[in-house]
């Protein structure tokens, strides 16, 4: 896998994250009122409660496997800075004081760290 692609991979979980967001508000909606959902004059074609919950599975099962990847980082450094960066959502910046090392040795990190992920 190219360095692009292992970035890519590893943000898959953030897009999931809010994608789960959004489908949570969406089965709440369709729990509260079943027989409006239903309606598909009022609301048009779209998507049943069955669909909304087997794509939050398979979202989630998505998610895991970013984080079992992380989680296999046997270096801690490389572990952390992964993890606070896609699992958190933080930028390279908020990380290097979390960690007490300066930015340009986190950035450096994070690069080795993409680069030893074995995906």
């Amino acid at each position: 896998m190219t360095y692009k692609e292992k970035v890519d991979f590893l943000s898959k979980y953030k897009k999931n994250y809010y994608r789960i967001k959004f489908i949570d508000s969406k089965i709440t909606s369709l729990r509260a009122n079943p027989i409006a959902s239903e309606d598909e004059e009022y609301h048009g074609p779209g998507k049943s409660l069955e669909d909304y919950l087997d794509e939050k599975t398979t979202l989630e099962k998505e998610m895991r496997q970013v984080e079992l990847v992380i989680d296999m980082i046997r270096n801690e450094n490389e572990k952390y800075i992964l993890g606070y960066k896609f699992l958190e959502f933080l930028t390279l910046e908020e990380i290097a004081p979390l960690m007490n090392y300066s930015f340009s040795w986190v950035k450096k990190n994070y690069r080795r760290a993409i680069n030893n992920l074995n995906i």
